[in-house]
Formats: structure tokens, C-alpha cells, sequence
């Protein structure tokens, strides 16, 4: 068992770094300073409303609002930080950020069998260290569980050329109904 996990940690050991790389840059970025506003900030109140079971309600304006003009997931995926943390710019940022770790680990399962691993190594540091992929992944933004979601979508086609099962149909049309729900027109 532990010979194992060790040749297991071993093969994966380059992206754990990476991994472990990216979450220290992201953290040192962290701040309650939005980018874009107003979206980050509807996100942290429509999140709240979420997890407190109110749905979509915006109660920042003088009239409160049901109305959700940006993508409805992202709020949903929040919900669970913002059940612990109640308006909370930082834990929406940190599930963010998760969402920016998930997109690395998702892009290297993608790769990782498709090209050198040297290559796979040097694709995954330069997507980690991408500026942009920090900044989104620092800000309470749908643009990265986007990029994860349609990272994922690759992964499920690419698996569905064998044999397309009822469970693989139904996971497609999930990764792409959350796709749309990730991102406004």
C-alpha cells in the first residue's frame, strides 16, 4: 500500500508543487478589494441569500431585487463559504481560488497523457503562474469555474468516443448546463 502511494505521489509530484505554488501566490493576493464592481459584490449577497435559503435576493438597494442579471451559479457555488462566512469578500475569493486549483488539476489530467511529461510539467506551470489565471482566481468572478467547467467538458467528450452510456449522456449535458449557468451572455 505505501509502495503505492509513494510511486503514486512520485509520478504526481511536479503538480502538487505546482499546486502548492499557485495557492501561495494566490494567498499572498488575497484581499477584500473588488475589481469589478458591482458583480464580485452581487455574487457575496446573492450567496448569502442562497445559503440562508432566501434565493436570489439582493437587498443592497432601496427597492430589494429577485432579479439575477449574472451568472446564477457562481452564487450557489458560493453558498457554502458564505453559510460559515456571511458577506465575506475573502472566503468567496478562497472558494475562487479553489476553483483556479481545480482548473490546474483538471488541465493536467487533460494533458497528462496526451503529450511529454516535460511538456506536461512546463503547460501546468505556465498556466499556474499566468497572471491572468491569478487574477481571476483572487477575485470573486465566474471567469474561472468557467474555465474549469470547460476544461471538464473536454475531459467527459473525450472519454465518450468509446461507448455513449445514459450516465455519460446525462454528464454531459450537466458539465454544459453548468457551463451556461457559469457565464452570462
Amino acid at each position: 500500500m505505501s509502495f503505492s502511494l509513494s510511486s503514486k505521489l512520485k509520478e504526481h509530484l511536479a503538480v502538487i508543487i505546482i499546486s502548492v505554488v499557485f495557492l501561495i501566490v494566490c494567498g499572498v493576493c488575497l484581499n477584500n478589494i473588488v475589481i469589478y464592481s458591482p458583480d464580485s459584490a452581487r455574487y457575496v449577497v446573492w450567496a448569502k441569500s442562497v445559503a440562508h435559503l432566501q434565493g436570489f435576493y439582493d437587498d443592497t438597494t432601496p427597492e430589494p431585487t429577485r432579479y439575477v442579471i449574472h451568472a446564477p451559479l457562481f452564487p450557489v457555488l458560493l453558498a457554502p463559504a458564505a453559510l460559515l462566512f456571511p458577506n465575506s469578500v475573502i472566503a468567496a475569493k478562497v472558494v475562487t481560488t479553489l476553483f483556479g486549483l481545480l482548473t490546474i488539476g483538471l488541465f493536467y489530467f487533460w494533458i497528462r497523457d496526451r503529450v511529454d511529461r516535460a511538456f506536461v510539467v512546463l503547460s501546468c506551470s505556465i498556466l499556474a503562474v499566468n497572471p491572468l489565471l491569478i487574477l481571476y482566481s483572487t477575485q470573486v468572478l465566474s471567469d474561472v469555474p468557467f474555465v474549469a467547467c470547460t476544461i471538464l467538458l473536454f475531459l467527459v467528450l473525450e472519454r465518450s468516443d468509446q461507448e455513449l452510456t445514459r450516465a455519460r449522456t446525462l454528464t454531459i449535458l450537466a458539465v454544459v448546463t453548468s457551463g451556461f449557468l457559469l457565464r452570462e451572455v
